[in-house]
């Protein structure tokens, strides 16, 4: 990629093939599972272009490796960055969901479902009803779990857990 001396493109249009093509190595890397080449790879696609998608791949590849807080930056980084999706805040619902921070996660649901600005979709061959119904499932998952914490918070259970964190820490 770094070897694209003499073409047709100029300088702003390699560095924006560079950046796509980085970023799509970067989804090959992670259907491999190999998690450090495809933050790599994401990285250098953001030295190139700095937008929103390289940012919100860094986010998914970091919930995927369980790095919930520098999932976290690069979602809220991704979502001050063009183009404008909403996909920053579905990484910041699963995001939370996976943090146990379950009301926020219900909440920005909430949120994303009553909106009405969907003139980005059309861009990512997307329909509201698919989008949508993504977020619905999002929703179910935080329920089930706030299901299950206030079951074991009846059953003492949570208590018990809550003694052995701190005494971890």
């Amino acid at each position: 990629l770094m070897s694209i001396k003499k073409s047709y493109l100029n300088d702003s249009e390699k560095d924006s093939f560079r950046s796509i093509a980085y970023y799509n190595l970067s989804i090959v890397e992670e259907n491999f599972l190999n998690f450090e080449e495809a933050i790599s790879a994401s990285n250098a696609s953001l030295t190139f272009l700095d937008r929103s998608s390289g940012h919100i791949q860094l986010s998914y590849l970091y919930q995927k490796s369980l790095q919930l807080k520098k999932a976290y930056d690069e979602a809220i980084t991704a979502s001050s960055k063009k183009p404008f999706t909403f996909f920053p805040q579905k990484s910041l619902i699963e995001i939370y969901i996976m943090g146990g921070e379950l009301e926020k996660a219900i909440e920005l649901s909430n949120k994303l479902l009553k909106s009405d600005d969907y003139q980005w979709i059309d861009n990512f061959g997307l329909s509201i009803k698919a989008f949508k119904s993504d977020l619905y499932r999002q929703l179910s998952v935080a329920y089930l779990y706030k299901s299950n914490q206030i079951k074991l918070y009846d059953q003492g259970y949570m208590t018990f857990f809550h003694s052995i964190i701190y005494r971890v820490k």
